[in-house]
């Protein structure tokens, strides 16, 4: 490194150093270590951390889909509770006052359809009436939410709570409240309560991994079911920060502390229907756990690797310096002109290095001989490097600016599986397009800056099939520092590309099957909402509509009144003599026979007409487009078919009709009912079995 002659003592020439700093072979093999070890370790680190953050991301998505799913599942279960609720509000004991079959009736509801746990009925005080937690006739407290009560009272429409603490249960609890409308007026509350244990059993099912919490919430923020621990936790508030980022946002994810103050990712969905949400938490602790065990994993392996490097960097650096101070006294003797033996290390080429100074210091004459033995040794080991190559399908090739050509490595043809022509034939053929400019892009780049460059790019085998290459290139120097060409390498990377495109393949599969189990869920949800829905507006005996669709008609039926003046006739309908065939015959028989009137009944009326069960023995029509005397000749045409009708078990069953028309100066649509019900009282006191109108 850097020598320069002079003339020392004795006419000898001396070495002397230029003041180059000088390495030794030990640590000269510990940078290399080094050099080889770190950009693999690198790599490896910012591999495994993107891959962590999009399993994390992955992750987030994928607990928001389940809490948009579980927040559905809550939903079925309010608006089930609601349908069971509005079907009791309809039940003829309420008409009657009997509260001690109101009692029974509840209680079998929530046998049946286990929509809720408890059952209450309260008046306008708040002081309950009915409460299937307990018997009947014993003392009853008081409504536990006088607030929601009184909102019932006041808008005539069903509410669902948040959660509060029971009157009778003293103990947190949400409820369902509708109100029990007579003479047109908001006259009871039905509550139909559910207790924690409901939402707990919902986030069960869900089977969620140890660790994680999960949390039913109502839309003041308190938390009506919850896991682990909940009865600890249920009735209180939700942290303060997650509770007010699930008001601000309906579905997201953000980082948390849960009340137990553990570090979590926490993901919500609230529902758009009833405003309660479901959140998911994840430990962080669990997060990360696998990125700790992998970055120590990776550390202890590149301290292993580091070390086991060093110590056969040590162990041949050892071996080297040896090898080549064996060989310091026989050069210092060839170049005295002393004869030499030469010494054999235990290195290969230095031992060629001590028997070519011995020989050379014997037989000169046998230079020619050795120097073949050498070219022919160095064309073996070229030979086994083009195996090599070949082999891994790695090649070199050199690009001369003088020549404008392009030379390469035997290998190069193995990769493409022919001879290659000369590069600018290659553009379309064995190098689409787009490959061939970037090659001839980047070779330009490399003459003009002096700086190497790499790129991956799609190749076309002789074979027919596309091949993935890895380019890379750097500058050639002349003697004078001027670029006189570009010297690179080409490695088929065909198979890491398809393993590639298989693990995307695989990833895009699994988020596929995840949507549309997402999506299969969600269909099954809707299904059982709409058939709520269907119930809850439906008679259940009878199949016709219940009261509150006729509500809902006589509603419209009047707007169009008003707005069109297109008349309509209301008709009541009441059975005469009920309860005596309830009473003669049983409930059952009186079933049969309501449900015989409602097909006579729906069979007399057009499709544009509705007829209703208004409650117990009691049917509502409303006759669209009609006036008095059109309605009168229908109700009579209802009294004259039920009358010639036979009922099994009963025989003749008569009916009572009043008729009433709507009119323009009805302030709402209840003026004409409370005139066709004041007819069919007319109707009722002046014999029976007839039609009256008013």
């Amino acid at each position: 490194m850097g020598f320069s002659a002079e003339q020392g003592s004795g006419g000898k020439p001396t070495v002397q150093h230029a003041g180059r700093h000088r390495h030794r072979i030990y640590a000269v093999l510990a940078w290399l270590v080094l050099s080889c070890l770190l950009p693999g370790m690198i790599a490896a680190c910012v591999l495994f951390m993107r891959d962590y953050a999009e399993g994390r991301a992955q992750l987030e998505k994928t607990t928001i889909a389940t809490a948009r799913a579980l927040s559905q599942a809550v939903d079925s279960q309010l608006l089930k509770g609601m349908a069971a609720a509005q079907a009791l509000s309809t039940a003829g004991a309420l008409t009657r006052q009997d509260w001690a079959a109101f009692h029974e009736r509840a209680g079998s509801v929530l046998a049946l359809s286990k929509a809720g746990d408890i059952v209450v009925l309260s008046d306008a005080t708040g002081q309950q009436l009915v409460n299937t937690l307990r018997k009947f006739g014993e003392p009853l407290p008081r409504h536990g939410d006088m607030a929601l009560l009184e909102r019932v009272f006041a808008t005539g429409k069903p509410v669902i709570s948040d959660i509060y603490l029971g009157g009778a249960l003293r103990k947190p609890v949400m409820s369902i409240d509708v109100p029990i409308i007579q003479d047109g007026k908001v006259a009871y509350d039905v509550s139909l309560g559910m207790l924690p244990d409901r939402f707990n059993s919902i986030l069960l099912a869900q089977n969620l991994p140890p660790g994680w919490v999960a949390a039913v919430i109502d839309r003041n923020g308190t938390l009506a079911g919850r896991l682990p621990s909940p009865e600890k936790f249920i009735g209180q508030k939700g942290t303060a920060e997650f509770i007010q980022k699930i008001t601000d946002v309906p579905e997201g994810a953000m980082e948390t502390v849960s009340r137990e103050g553990i570090p979590t990712l926490s993901a919500w969905s609230r529902s758009p229907i009833t405003g309660w949400s479901v959140g998911i938490g994840i430990p962080r602790a669990e997060l990360e756990a696998s990125l700790r065990k992998s970055l120590l994993a990776l550390g202890l392996g590149f301290v292993l690797l580091l070390l086991l490097g060093l110590a056969l960097a040590w162990l041949a650096a050892r071996r080297i310096a040896g090898a080549v101070r064996a060989l310091t006294a026989p050069a210092t003797a060839l170049g005295a002109g002393k004869r030499v033996v030469a010494p054999l290390p235990n290195i290969v080429e230095a031992a060629e290095v001590a028997e070519a100074i011995g020989r050379a210091s014997e037989l000169l004459a046998e230079r020619t001989a050795d120097l073949e033995q050498a070219n022919k040794s160095l064309s073996v080991r070229d030979a086994e490097l083009r195996e090599a190559h070949r082999l891994a399908r790695f090649g070199a090739w050199r690009w001369s600016i003088e020549a404008g050509a392009m030379s390469v490595s035997e290998s190069v043809h193995t990769i493409f599986g022919r001879e290659l022509p000369p590069f600018q034939q290659l553009r379309g053929s064995l190098l689409p397009v787009e490959s061939w400019e970037t090659m001839h892009t980047a070779i330009q780049d490399v003459i003009r800056t002096g700086v190497g460059c790499s790129a991956e790019v799609p190749a076309n085998h002789d074979g027919g099939y596309q091949i993935w290459l890895d380019l890379r290139c750097g500058p050639i120097h002349g003697a004078d520092g001027t670029i006189v060409g570009v010297t690179g390498t080409m490695l088929d990377i065909t198979q890491r590309k398809q393993a590639e495109l298989a693990l995307q393949r695989t990833r895009e599969t699994y988020v596929q099957q995840l949507e549309e189990d997402v999506a299969r869920r969600t269909m099954e949800l809707t299904s059982a909402n709409e058939a709520l829905d269907r119930l809850a507006r439906t008679d259940a005996l009878t199949g016709l509509a219940n009261r509150t669709v006729s509500d809902e008609h006589l509603h419209m039926e009047f707007l169009r009144l008003k707005r069109t003046g297109s008349a309509y006739a209301v008709l009541f309908i009441d059975i005469d003599y009920f309860k005596s065939i309830n009473d003669t015959h049983g409930h059952g028989i009186g079933d049969q026979v309501l449900q015989q009137l409602a097909g006579l009944l729906a069979q007399s009326i057009r499709e544009t007409d509705l007829v209703a069960r208004y409650g117990g023995e009691e049917f509502l029509a409303v006759l669209t487009d009609t006036d008095i005397d059109s309605a009168m000749a229908v109700a009579e045409k209802i009294r004259q078919t039920v009358a010639q009708e036979p009922f099994p078990n009963v025989g003749q069953v008569t009916l009572s009709v009043g008729i009433a028309a709507a009119q323009l100066a009805d302030e709402n649509e209840d003026a004409a009912v409370r005139r066709a019900d004041e007819a069919l009282y007319e109707a009722k006191r002046t014999g029976r079995n007839k039609v009256c109108f008013c």
